[in-house]
């Protein structure tokens, strides 16, 4: 089964690269008149279409129990992430996941519309049997997306909504399939330098603080969350600061 899983995700990665690859040649090719004309015209194309460098058109995730891929390929302008091209090629971002042997896809674009986030998915990570997969948008105040894996279902966790106020750094319970510590994308440059760690459940919608980040003149965005028994660490993207929670 493993081996079986494992040729798949190869198989569809080896798909996926091609796609991408046929995606940038194709750029042009009914806009010269001439052969010498191909490149350059396909090369301003590119360069018109505005595709956001910064995003990762690919990101991966192989982990507990289940295997899943984001492709996503945004265009934008003026500071803002465009439906689609001056060309007509349209932004997309799909997550698609391997399941019990069955491949799933799940359309994520018209959040990424909604909200303005050209600068995509950032990472990915799922609970600890696979129940559920959770995208996080990389932007001012980033924004995850939970999808249900037995239902295909996808929902923005919001930590408030009224503010766009989403919950970031998903790290599940390993022992808890329904539960996961969390960071509010509003604390991310903290209120008077604190930042708070808390924990949802998702079965009752209850949050619960674990503890607060005092510290001054730091930003929690990207910061890494890890479990460990009774205790939840918390390290900063530049791995400078580390902090220690006990889960009571």
């Amino acid at each position: 089964m493993l081996l079986k899983k494992s040729f798949l995700f190869l198989l569809v990665f080896s798909i996926l690269l091609t796609g991408c690859k046929n995606s940038f040649s194709d750029y042009g090719k009914n806009d010269s008149s001439g052969s010498e004309n191909v490149s350059k015209v396909s090369e301003e194309r590119q360069v018109s279409s505005h595709i956001n460098p910064n995003v990762p058109q690919f990101i991966s995730y192989n982990g507990n129990n289940i295997t899943a891929w984001v492709n996503q390929f945004i265009f934008t302008g003026d500071g803002k992430i465009k439906e689609q091209s001056p060309y007509g090629d349209r932004t997309y971002v799909k997550l698609s996941y391997l399941k019990d042997g069955v491949i799933k896809t799940v359309d994520l674009t018209e959040h990424a519309l909604h909200y303005n986030l050209f600068n995509g998915v950032e990472y990915i990570t799922a609970s600890s049997k696979g129940k559920y997969i959770v995208v996080q948008f990389s932007s001012d105040l980033p924004i995850s997306i939970i999808v249900d894996t037995d239902t295909n279902n996808s929902k923005i966790l919001w930590y408030n909504e009224a503010k766009h106020e989403s919950m970031m750094s998903i790290s599940f319970n390993p022992n808890n399939e329904d539960e996961f510590a969390f960071l509010p994308s509003a604390d991310i440059k903290g209120p008077d330098g604190t930042h708070t760690l808390k924990i949802y459940n998702l079965n009752n919608d209850l949050i619960k603080t674990i503890g607060e980040i005092k510290e001054e003149k730091i930003s929690m965005s990207k910061a890494l969350i890890k479990w460990d028994g009774d205790k939840i660490f918390v390290v900063t993207a530049d791995g400078k600061h580390l902090f220690s929670f006990t889960v009571r």
